[in-house]
């Protein structure tokens, strides 16, 4: 039986020093959209890396992300944000088929080239760890 308990809220962390990180300006959108890139690419590979337009709303609307108005995109934001992900190479958008008009995502070659698989197996991990351990 599943424990019901408080919403869960994961924080990314940057491992740079202080002198490196402040070359780099960020805002706290940028974080939210950093946030908000992770969890795409993370139900991606747990995906298989392939997954249909439809399911990636329904795993976002899963995990709470895409329809809270405290999250950085709404949902009706999100076609907008995935074209821009496609534009900039971190993930790439292709027809299913020629008579489906579903689009299917994977990650783009950016993404492999800036996302360690490693460190993303760690942070599914830590995900799924924090989850069973709340509502198990």
């Amino acid at each position: 039986s599943s424990k019901s308990g408080p919403p869960q809220t994961f924080a990314l962390l940057s491992t740079l020093s202080t002198q490196i990180r402040a070359k780099f300006p960020t805002t706290s959108r940028d974080t939210q959209r950093l946030g908000f890139l992770h969890a795409i690419l993370m139900i991606i590979k747990l995906s298989g890396n392939n997954i249909e337009h439809k399911h990636l709303i329904s795993a976002l609307n899963e995990i709470k992300l895409a329809h809270n108005e405290n999250s950085p995109l709404l949902l009706k934001d999100l076609d907008p944000f995935l074209e821009q992900l496609k534009k900039e190479k971190y993930i790439l958008r292709e027809k299913k088929s020629l008579m489906d008009n579903e689009s299917v995502y994977s990650w783009g070659p950016r993404a492999v080239v800036e996302f360690d698989p490693h460190n993303m197996a760690e942070f599914i991990f830590k995900v799924l760890l924090i989850i069973y351990n709340n509502f198990s």
